[in-house]
This record gives C-alpha cells, sequence and structure tokens, in this order.
C-alpha cells in the first residue's frame, strides 16, 4: 500500500502536524507501507504537486487539516482518483468552520472525503453537530507518542540555574495558543519566589501576533524565546523544566506537547477546555484553570508542593503509557486505509 501525505509543515520545521505526521510515517514503514510526504509550506503549485503524487501512484491521497491541506489534497483526488483521507485539526472544527471565508472548503473536502480523522470524541461530536451527515465517516484514533532521546541541557543554553523554577510552552506562535500569556500573573509569581522562569519555544506562525507578543516581553528579562527545538531534542528539553503548560483556547483532542509531558512524567498545567480535558483530569494527573485568578492558584500549588508535582507527573506517565500507544495508533490508520481502499 502507498499514502500520499500532505502536510501544512514538515521537517524539519516543527509543530502539531509535524510531528503527528513524522510519527505515522515512521509507524508505517515499520509496516512496510510507503509514504510520500508532500510539505506544502516548501511546495505550492498545485500542478507540481499534482505531477509528484502521480508518479508515485498511491492508493490513498491523505489530507493533515482540512482547511490547510484539504483543498489541494481534494484536487489531486478527483484528478487522479483517488479515495481522500483527512485528518482533522482543532482549528478545522473551532474555527474554520465558523469562518466565512474558509467554511466552504472545508466543507467540500469534508464531503468528498471517504474517511474524516479525528482524536477525541469531543470533535467528533462537534462534527456531528455542524454536519449530521458526516457521522458515519468519522472514526477516532488517539494520538500517541515517539521521542528520541537525544542529550540536551536546556538550562545550560540558557544559563539557568539548578534552583530556577522552570514553565515550559511548546506550541507555534499565533493567536490561539498564546491569546493569553498570563504575563502579568507571571510577573506577580516572580515578584513573590524570585527564582520564576518562562520558556516559550515553537515556530512564527502569525508574524503580526509574534510581533505583538515580542513588544510585550522584550524588556522581561526571565522570559526566553527558542523558535525551534528540534524534535528529537524534546525528550530531554521537557525532563530539564518543573511544568508544562498549555495555554491554549481550542486544542483539535489532544495536544502532542501535552502527551509528550506525560511520556516524560512531567506535570501539566493547562487551560479547562476540551482538548486538555480529554488527557488532563485535574488534580488527578495534571491541573485545569479557568481564569487568572485560578491560573495563579494552580500555578504557586506546583512551585510550593514538590510532591504534588511528583504525584501528578507520575499519573500521566502511567496514564500515558496505558491509553495512548503507539502501535495501537498505527494500527487504527492502518485499518482506516483498509477501509479506504475498499469503499
Amino acid at each position: 500500500m502507498k499514502i500520499a501525505i500532505l502536510t501544512p509543515k514538515y521537517l524539519p520545521q516543527i509543530n502539531g502536524n509535524t510531528t503527528t505526521v513524522n510519527r505515522l510515517v515512521i509507524g508505517l514503514k515499520n509496516k512496510k507501507i510507503l509514504t510520500k510526504v508532500i510539505d506544502l509550506s516548501k511546495l505550492k503549485n498545485e500542478n507540481h504537486i499534482l505531477k509528484i503524487i502521480e508518479k508515485f501512484n498511491p492508493d490513498i491521497v491523505h489530507a493533515f487539516h482540512a482547511y490547510k491541506s484539504g483543498p489541494i489534497a481534494l484536487g489531486v483526488a478527483k484528478k487522479l482518483k483517488k479515495p481522500l483521507l483527512v485528518t482533522i485539526t482543532g482549528t478545522d472544527v473551532n474555527h474554520d468552520l465558523f469562518n466565512k471565508e474558509r467554511k466552504n472548503k472545508v466543507i467540500d473536502v469534508l464531503k468528498y472525503s471517504k474517511k474524516i480523522v479525528v482524536f477525541h470524541k469531543s470533535i467528533k461530536n462537534k462534527l456531528i453537530k455542524n454536519n449530521n451527515r458526516l457521522k458515519n465517516k468519522i472514526i477516532i484514533i488517539k494520538q500517541s507518542v515517539k521521542l528520541e532521546r537525544k542529550k540536551f541541557n536546556l538550562r545550560k543554553k540558557l544559563g539557568l540555574n539548578n534552583n530556577d523554577f522552570v514553565f515550559l510552552i511548546l506550541a507555534g506562535i499565533r493567536d490561539i495558543k498564546y491569546h493569553f500569556l498570563y504575563i502579568n500573573e507571571f510577573k506577580k509569581l516572580n515578584s513573590k519566589y524570585n527564582n520564576i522562569k518562562l520558556i516559550i519555544s515553537g515556530p512564527v506562525l502569525d508574524q503580526n501576533f509574534m510581533n505583538n507578543l515580542f513588544n510585550r516581553i522584550k524588556d522581561i528579562d526571565w522570559i526566553y524565546y527558542l523558535e525551534g527545538i528540534p524534535h528529537d531534542k524534546i525528550f530531554y528539553t521537557i525532563k530539564s523544566t518543573d511544568v508544562v503548560m498549555n495555554i491554549s483556547i481550542s486544542e483539535g483532542g489532544m495536544s502532542n506537547s501535552v502527551l509528550e509531558a506525560m511520556y516524560c512524567g512531567k506535570v501539566v498545567l493547562a487551560s479547562n477546555i476540551d482538548g486538555n480535558k480529554s488527557i488532563i483530569k485535574d488534580n488527578f494527573n495534571g491541573l485545569l484553570f479557568n481564569s487568572k485568578n485560578d491560573f495563579i492558584k494552580k500555578a504557586e500549588m506546583l512551585i510550593k508542593n514538590k510532591k504534588l508535582r511528583l504525584r501528578l507527573g507520575k499519573k500521566s506517565k502511567e496514564i500515558l503509557k496505558k491509553n495512548f500507544s503507539f502501535k495501537e495508533e498505527i494500527e487504527d490508520y492502518v485499518g482506516v486505509y483498509e477501509v479506504t481502499t475498499n469503499k
């Protein structure tokens, strides 16, 4: 079997789609399934893309992200008369489906697709509520984690001390991921505890938003920005911090960075949204916050209580190992591919 995968970005660029696609490619290779990844940030000419995929002659055209990859994948699938499979994201369901300029393109892609993969039942329910006719197409495949362990000393790179308390956010720089950065709240924490550090790492996906964000943090010497940490260094990056955060206003069912933090046994402090609630249960395997005051309260709990951090991190690791299997994720995709080609 051969699968053509279209994705908004791919390695060496780092973001959620890249991480998921790379994990899938690795898993499919182990299953003797050939893949051809089309990085749409580098290849934009549709005729050129068509020729590459036509030469590869795939059994399925697989788009990651209904809006960013779907329309081109749809055109290719129609011209080559190949089945289309779409893995949709939180941006697709929570934002693009309600955007006047984007929703029709997303709907066209979903209507033509043989199957639609989502990461969690909350996303499936939102899709069905929007269009009940999609119900029988939707397949839930939970994400998993595949991390290499290349040595990397984050604290040494940034000149941090062992007693510095480090919060880490791993996410592409755009409004959805950083709408609330809680800078004033972090300032309150830093003034009280003195050793608070915040590290932000991710590619710039919205330059205007990044410019505004930089203007807000440029004079704060305890906030650090790293444009991108290679994925093979993520394990030791996470291990060298104290708390991994997710402050998104929406997620596509489950965040790769949250799952990776759980894999590393690190405690997660996250906004109380559907995507995060699908993984984190408050005060069981992480902490969820609902407001600025709640954020300060929960952050301070973690700063002051090492036993709490260790307990929540340990439980996260147990849940990840039990419920988010790389082997099962790949087998589920193979199953969807087989069903798609048989239709």
